[in-house]
């Protein structure tokens, strides 16, 4: 049952500094000194570094910097960075940075790491070295060894509550742990071991909801009384009311069309969840309908290669003359003309899209070109990440005035549109190449051995292929020209934002300068442009790259991976997903605005795997050159809608990537990027975009989807049911990823509609439901 308990609120206060304390009631906006919320400092448990210039605008005119309880720094006045050192006290707590007598604040997170112990018996064998290899440290030997303590080999971690794919790599060679129960497909027709953090006392830690308000404050309620709490209107600390539970809403923020209250409490035992609340000139926002193409949390993405998804002007096809290439891997005559027919038709309207992300449209070779990796197959460059130009559109792909329409139309709708960027290579066709060859990364490494495709052990450095210069960032030249470039496309064509490739093979150096001058033209427009990155790794890598200074999100990886593994069978576990995503939610924060996908074009489709089409123990990518990847198993399109319904309830946004929408099916890259098919083939495929339809409305429509709070109220292996809460919003999402009915029942006070046409009326206080197998049911207020 859930039970909420009253709470005594407090802000945290530095000693020393109430003095200074901001008085809110004569600094009517205090949008000079910021670009924005500063976000949450995640810390490691190692010295942290902070760069001023990531949040404020004048770094010089800083005079004084209050750090919690615990930690010390040796920054001097005008510098720009600085270490944190030692132990923060609390969870979470204010850096409060002194501009006179005005202070603005950068929360800072203190890591909620569990220790972990892993054993190696050799069983009589000689063993001289033994390492904990995976994403957390790029699979690597060397940072994670194990000691050996008598008999065995021992390794203990401090790790974040979450799953963990890993391998031990005994004297010098890989293998699965035998004493890990569990494994899951590592994608190239083998298996990772798999191991299981479990956060202790959850059940001592609060969970915050907004439980209502008024014209003049907000009421939070808490599972566990006694937590300390932070709270801030915009970046600076606000008061309780006079009731233990009241908070006012400042009355500077009626001046302010768009700003946001953000609330957290934490007790011994760990952090709650974070509260924020949208405010549109001092009131509480309730509906969804408030929100603009500027609030990018009501975003719903769909991704299209712009050459496989419609031929609107067959004028330009010009497919690459050489036998070499075989049909697949050329150019099948997509174009911007095709995206703006399918525009017009109101396609992307029926389907709820409000943002389009486009691939990459700068003018790639003419040429054909050899892979590196066996078996060296030849390709086009039709999917747009071999750049020849900065600022030319490809011409097969169409004309400078046709993305000029293309863009104007789709604001004219509503909708907001991205375009992918590449900056960590160009082609070696490449006009800047050719001209100053000496700012690229070396391609021989010292051994001799070729710096291709070493993705984690040279990630800053290693080339795509051999005909794809890696820019080397180190350069002051190079991070200016690539930064320019892409605010060059910002301007000329008024894009919304990015999609950026292959974001951790570059310096994070670049990412600070380019996200600097999106602030500084946004403070010119008035623009909120989005950032989205792509990495595969650990979860600490991924979130190393977002926070003010960097991107507003990446592709959870992580989390797609294991709803992947979750639903195309039944072998996984619901509550690992379950689990799965509160570690997200840990790590990137409870309304994060990372991107969570149906799939990409880099992934063997979902629905070939959860048909049974395409098996986890075989190469994916060699499949689909080597027979016909269909729908074998009806089941996979069940399973798909279950995916699309997770990533639309769940917090972050939703990526829908073309063609998954109705099943497409497709094995690993270049197979899924066929076509795309409007004319669907059965029945199946028409459910399946009618569910599409269906669930991206609900979502639209409720703002506990948006900005509620995240629960779990139940989760096993076939079931996992969550709801979300904002106000008097409340939204529940149901699966049942077994092969029999199950019945799940939870506490309502009011009928719920439910997103298959029903509604359902509580009974003694509480709703039951049937969930047929395979079955995602999302239920929610009207």
């Amino acid at each position: 049952m859930r039970h909420y308990l009253s709470f005594l609120f407090f802000v945290l206060l530095l000693s020393g500094c109430k003095e200074k304390k901001t008085d809110l009631a004569t600094e009517p906006t205090l949008e000079s000194e910021t670009y924005g919320l500063n976000s949450v400092v995640l810390l490691t448990q190692d010295t942290n570094w902070v760069v001023l210039s990531d949040y404020f605008k004048d770094v010089p005119a800083i005079d004084s910097i209050h750090l919690p309880k615990g930690l010390s720094y040796d920054w001097k006045k005008g510098n720009d960075g600085f270490q944190l050192r030692g132990q923060m006290e609390d969870w979470i707590a204010p850096m409060e940075v002194f501009f006179g007598n005005t202070s603005r604040v950068v929360p800072l997170k203190k890591p909620a790491r569990e220790r972990v112990q892993l054993t190696f018996d050799p069983q009589g064998r000689e063993v001289n070295s033994v390492d904990f290899v995976s994403d957390l440290n790029g699979w690597a030997a060397g940072a994670n060894p194990f000691v050996k303590e008598g008999d065995q080999w021992v390794l203990e971690m401090d790790l974040y509550p979450g799953g963990y794919a890993y391998r031990l790599q005994v004297n010098g060679e890989q293998q699965l742990d035998p004493n890990s129960p569990d494994s899951v497909p590592n994608g190239f027709g083998a298996f990772n071991s798999f191991l299981k953090v479990e956060q202790s006392d959850r059940d001592q830690i609060p969970h915050l909801t907004l439980e209502s308000s008024n014209e003049d404050i907000v009421h939070i309620v808490t599972t566990v009384d006694g937590g300390k709490w932070l709270a801030l209107w915009q970046n600076q600390p606000i008061e309780k009311a006079d009731d233990d539970n009241l908070f006012d809403i400042p009355e500077a923020a009626k001046q302010m069309a768009r700003s946001y209250i953000r609330i957290w409490s934490g007790t011994a035992e760990g952090l709650s969840n974070e509260i924020r609340i949208p405010l549109a000139h001092g009131k509480v926002i309730e509906s969804a309908d408030q929100l603009n193409r500027q609030d990018h949390e009501r975003d719903i993405m769909y991704f299209m290669m712009v050459d496989r998804f419609a031929n609107g002007d067959p004028s330009n096809d010009e497919p690459v003359q050489d036998m070499r290439i075989r049909p697949k891997a050329n150019y099948f005559g997509g174009d911007l003309a095709g995206i703006q027919k399918t525009l017009e038709s109101g396609y992307f309207d029926s389907l709820g899209i409000n943002t389009l992300w486009i691939s990459p449209i700068t003018q790639n070779p003419t040429g054909a070109f050899q892979e590196y990796p066996e078996p060296r197959r030849w390709f086009s460059g039709y999917h747009g990440y071999w750049p020849i130009s900065f600022k030319k559109v490809d011409h097969r792909l169409g004309t400078n005035a046709e993305l000029k329409t293309l863009v104007d139309e789709t604001h004219a709708k509503d909708k907001n549109i991205i375009l992918d960027y590449v900056c960590n290579h160009v082609h070696q066709e490449h006009p800047m190449i050719v001209a100053h060859p000496e700012w690229k990364t070396d391609l021989e490494l010292p051994n001799g051995e070729r710096n291709l495709r070493r993705w984690d052990e040279y990630r800053l450095t290693t080339w795509f292929d051999d005909f794809l210069p890696t820019l080397d960032f180190s350069i002051p030249e190079v991070v200016d020209v690539m930064s320019d470039s892409a605010v060059w496309w910002m301007k000329e064509y008024d894009f919304d934002g990015f999609r950026h490739d292959a974001t951790k093979h570059i310096p994070e150096e670049f990412w600070r300068t380019n996200t600097l001058k999106l602030k500084q033209l946004s403070q010119e427009t008035g623009r909120n442009y989005f950032q989205v990155g792509e990495t595969f790794g650990s979860r600490e890598l991924i979130q190393s790259y977002i926070g003010s200074g960097m991107m507003d999100g990446q592709f959870d990886f992580n989390l797609y991976f294991d709803a992947v593994t979750a639903f195309k069978g039944t072998s996984s576990p619901m509550s690992k997903l379950g689990e799965s995503l509160m570690a997200s939610l840990s790590f990137h924060g409870d309304l994060h605005k990372m991107c969570n996908i149906t799939g990409n074009h880099d992934l063997t489709r979902f629905i070939s795997l959860a048909s049974g089409a395409v098996r986890d123990d075989e190469d994916q990518k060699e499949a689909g050159w080597q027979r016909e990847i269909k729908v074998e198993d009806p089941i996979g399109y069940e399973k798909l809608k279950m995916l699309e319904t997770f990533i639309m309830t769940i917090p972050g946004i939703p990526v829908i990537f073309y063609g998954d929408e109705i099943g497409m099916p497709g094995a690993n890259d270049p197979d899924n990027r066929r076509m795309m098919r409007f004319d669907l083939q059965n029945e199946k495929e028409k459910e399946v975009k009618e569910h599409v339809s269906r669930i991206t409305r609900i979502r639209a429509d409720h703002m506990a989807l948006l900005f509620g709070d995240l629960q779990i109220l139940e989760s096993d292996d076939q079931i996992l049911v969550f709801e979300r809460n904002y106000l008097q919003d409340r939204v529940i999402t149901c699966f049942n990823n077994g092969d029999s009915p199950r019945m799940i029942s939870f506490e309502a006070g009011s009928y719920l509609w439910a997103s298959d046409g029903t509604s359902h009326d509580p009974v003694d206080g509480k709703i039951t439901i049937e969930l047929q197998p395979f079955t995602s049911l999302i239920l929610y207020t009207e």
